[in-house]
């Protein structure tokens, strides 16, 4: 009985670590630090009790990854041209109800 009670008061004290970064990273490394400053200028609302899809309004909503075949740098000005052009394009397409016909609002 008295091994059982010491080997439970022992493991009362155990906690799990929720952040492996903790565990791994110096406590105050340079990214550590540059991370909080960008975190506290940018908040992003990561919040735990919400869906990324109720962040949205209403609607259908599609997403496009635009990449380079050659690894070529995408913020160049070709390319940024490219991606706005791509921009205008989307902005220009319609979606039509399952029925085939958009109704007049």
């Amino acid at each position: 009985v008295l091994i059982s009670i010491l080997l439970g008061a022992s493991f009362s004290r155990y906690q799990v670590e929720e952040s492996v970064e903790h565990l791994l990273a110096p406590q105050h490394s340079l990214a550590k630090i540059e991370r909080n400053l960008v975190n506290s200028l940018f908040p992003v609302n990561r919040s735990k009790h919400r869906l990324y899809s109720d962040l949205q309004t209403p609607g259908r909503y599609g997403r496009v990854i635009v990449t380079s075949f050659q690894k070529a740098n995408m913020l160049d000005q070709h390319h940024t041209d490219l991606i706005l052009k791509v921009m205008d394009y989307m902005g220009l397409l319609k979606c039509y109800p399952p029925g085939g016909k958009l109704e007049k609002t």
